[in-house]
């Protein structure tokens, strides 16, 4: 079987197949694809041994991030600070990368968002717009300071027009004017990260260009007031926001159950792909997930009927590894986050969080079957900590392989951007203790097969 991808990235010691849909092509978007990372041996020809098989799910409080989560912040809500960080730290290819060079196939998945409703939606385009403002500031000052080095330094003068040092004033650039003249940039990189991404966007050619010539007339009738940078800015300030605002209104609006529903087509997918070309065993699938990822995993491995009606045996899913996971959704039912994570994603009534929440379908004792379960928290994850303490106590109580580790010196983001780095305390990292999980719980199951098969 032909693997449809979009493109394919070749390293060393893993490969990767980029953007494979898990939707039919009617509903096909960047919200329905993931890359699969492959160990070369199992790119290159057939396992005689397959090894199990990755599913992460990344994390962003079920209303942001992507597989590649640095574009969701560029793309999406235009907060290039937050892009930067993230694309620095290679979140989320960073763990399909890491698992592949231990020879653990792993499939990196985006998935369907919720999103804000108005007035807190304001809040956060406030808090991208200040993102891009604080990111695009540093930049400029590190060009204003390079140049300015340069321009003390060499006989030739790079900013100002007289040529002698003694004729440079730097107070011919007023503090306000450098302010302003920067936020007006700042727009304009705004919009056009949005002509860039019209397709995306379903925005038509001819309306991006109407907003462009809209932005250059009043460019261009600023410079004719007193106060043309102030009158610049404020114009472009309404028109470029005004935008954002209104592509957030339009976009769909997804909630937990879309992304359950998504989580287990890409399963569904994955075991399809792992049947037709023997890359992985498709019939021992570990499911990886931080922060709300870890929720979606943990919900899904213990809500047997999702995976079923896509076609897909609960029973496949040996294992689960939740690291800083919701694992009590009405835990957040909190003044502060729950206008900006409980209600968007799960709604406001109280029956809906219980059915959402996998601590009560633990508790419930209606499983059939229950997957290993390997539960990582950050030192610095505070309630979760606490969430997990519980969820583990509970797992006790089933015939199944169980951990729980806190992990040294991390913080709930740190504990995915470092995800290789080795602590010294442990004397190992977090993708060395997932891939050490998987390679154990599979063996106890394959023994568990053995036996079965003996038996009958």
């Amino acid at each position: 079987m032909d693997i449809s991808y979009k493109r394919k990235t070749c390293h060393e010691d893993y490969e990767i197949l980029e953007d494979i849909s898990y939707e039919t092509p009617d509903k096909t978007s960047h919200k329905s694809v993931f890359d699969l990372y492959l160990p070369r041996h199992g790119a290159d020809l057939r396992n005689p041994s397959p090894s199990p098989v990755a599913v992460f799910v990344h994390g962003g409080g079920w209303r942001r991030g992507d597989k590649d989560t640095w574009k969701h912040f560029v793309f999406e809500d235009v907060n290039l600070l937050v892009a930067f960080v993230y694309w620095y730290f290679g979140l989320y290819g960073n763990v399909g990368r890491e698992f592949a060079r231990r020879g653990v196939p792993c499939a990196v998945i985006s998935y369907p968002l919720t999103k804000l409703k108005i007035p807190w939606l304001f809040l956060e385009l406030a808090t991208s717009h200040v993102g891009t403002v604080i990111f695009l500031g540093v930049l400029l000052c590190l060009v204003i300071g390079a140049v300015a080095v340069i321009d003390f330094l060499t006989p030739v003068s790079l900013v100002y027009s007289p040529i002698s040092h003694e004729h440079r004033d730097l107070r011919r650039f007023p503090v306000s004017g450098l302010i302003l003249g920067h936020l007006v940039l700042v727009n304009l990189v705004t919009l056009v990260v949005i002509s860039v991404q019209r397709s995306k966007h379903r925005l038509h050619s001819l309306l991006i260009g109407g907003f462009w010539v809209v932005i250059l007339g009043l460019l261009y009738a600023a410079v004719r007031f007193e106060h043309s940078l102030l009158t610049a800015w404020l114009s472009t300030f309404v028109l470029v926001q005004g935008t954002l605002l209104y592509l957030n209104l339009n976009s769909k609006d997804h909630t937990h159950e879309d992304q359950i529903t998504a989580l287990s087509k890409c399963i569904k997918k994955v075991y399809e792909l792992g049947r037709d070309t023997a890359y992985y065993d498709y019939t021992s699938i570990y499911l990886i997930g931080h922060s709300a990822g870890g929720h979606l995993c943990s919900l899904l491995a213990l809500r047997q009927d999702s995976l079923e009606d896509v076609g897909v045996e609960s029973s496949n899913i040996k294992g689960v590894v939740a690291i800083s996971a919701v694992l009590h959704v009405e835990k957040l039912n909190i003044r502060t986050v729950r206008p900006l994570y409980l209600h968007p994603t799960f709604g406001k009534d109280p029956d809906i969080w219980s059915s959402a929440c996998p601590m009560s379908h633990l508790q419930n004792k209606m499983l059939s079957y229950l997957p290993n379960f390997l539960v990582i928290t950050a030192e610095k994850d505070w309630h979760l900590q606490q969430e997990a303490t519980m969820f583990a106590k509970e797992l006790e109580s089933w015939d199944v392989h169980q951990q729980k580790v806190v992990f040294p010196q991390t913080s709930h983001l740190s504990i995915i951007c470092y995800f290789d780095r080795h602590c010294k305390v442990l004397k190992t990292s977090v993708a060395n203790l997932c891939v050490q999980f998987i390679k154990h719980t599979n063996s106890l199951t394959c023994d568990t097969d053995v036996k079965n098969a003996i038996r009958y």
